[in-house]
């Protein structure tokens, strides 16, 4: 697999050392072969809020050596939710992919994959920068009459290529915001029929299963999932037992 990324330098003068010094700890811990230690650090520094496509890429690739192929699998999916266009990251991916779905990993719908090519926040800028260009030139053959035949045929062009932009920002919105998702991290985790330990096992699910969450519950301190593989097997299983994002 690719060696893991660095920082880009203009986040040291931004932020300052301090705030980035478990990063750099991490990668010397990497460099080291102490992928342990690098996991620590780089989760350590996920909790301070600052975080970047390369930071996700790194604990993934310290995940991977250090045999946590779940983990590995969330911070790849991770890192191209905030670069999607990561080449290095898509391969690896797919690799992590192959070892735990031996082969026939999950496939993205047709919507993700539409949408999938930028992040929410391209897919806003794009949008709202055609239709400010749109509603300036509006704006002006209303002042100028005389100017409303030039561009007459870019400007509708120029409009409904807007609205479209918006209509995908938005899907990628809810996309994002009404499709969580998780991954197992656990060697093993019993997928039960209700939210309790007494409720009897279904089967199970290995470190590394994509899931799509479907509820949440409580239950005597416990949070629980109600999830569901890409095969559509469905259950509940302990919250402890994946990682989701913004989690």
């Amino acid at each position: 697999m690719k060696r893991f990324l660095l920082i880009p330098m203009f986040a040291s003068a931004l932020y300052g050392s301090d705030e980035l010094s478990n990063f750099s700890n991490g990668n010397d811990a990497f460099e080291a072969g102490n992928f342990s230690g690098a996991i620590t650090n780089y989760q350590a520094q996920l909790e301070t809020g600052l975080t970047s496509p390369a930071l996700h890429f790194n604990l993934a690739h310290a995940s991977y050596e250090a045999g946590q192929l779940g983990r590995s699998i969330f911070h790849y999916r991770r890192t191209l939710t905030l670069a999607p266009r990561d080449g290095d990251a898509q391969q690896n991916l797919g690799r992590v992919r192959d070892e735990v779905h031996n082969g026939t990993p999950p496939k993205a719908g047709f919507w993700r994959r539409l949408t999938g090519y930028f992040t929410i926040n391209e897919w806003t800028l794009a949008a709202a920068t055609l239709l400010t260009i749109w509603w300036l030139w509006l704006a002006a053959i209303n002042w100028r009459p005389q100017w409303r035949k030039r561009g007459a045929v870019v400007r509708p062009i120029i409009g409904t290529a807007a609205v479209i932009l918006a209509a995908v920002a938005i899907l990628s919105l809810r996309l994002e915001t009404n499709q969580p998702w998780a991954v197992v991290v656990e060697n093993e985790v019993s997928v039960r029929y209700g939210p309790v330990g007494a409720s009897p096992e279904q089967f199970k699910w290995f470190d590394g299963a994509e899931l799509r969450v479907r509820d949440t519950h409580t239950a005597n301190g416990v949070e629980w999932i109600l999830a569901q593989d890409p095969p559509g097997r469905q259950g509940w299983l302990p919250a402890k037992a994946v990682l989701r994002p913004n989690r």
